[in-house]
């Protein structure tokens, strides 16, 4: 699943859509942007996901 940085960064740029092309759809995704994140899922090379866990679990370790 994203993390709330990954799900803000694809918010702004489902906004920035709908800012530049007046998408329907893209309106319909932010108005209800919970249930659609929801069902978001992060998909990436093996190797970007070891990182990205690495990344998680510093930000774990430095908030404890």
């Amino acid at each position: 699943r994203p993390d709330s940085q990954h799900v803000d960064e694809l918010r702004w740029l489902v906004e920035r859509h709908h800012e530049l092309t007046g998408s329907s759809r893209a309106a319909s995704l932010l108005g209800k942007w919970s249930a659609f994140t929801d069902q978001v899922w992060l998909v990436a090379p093996v190797d970007r996901i070891a990182g990205i866990t690495t990344q998680q679990a510093g930000r774990v370790a430095a908030s404890a």
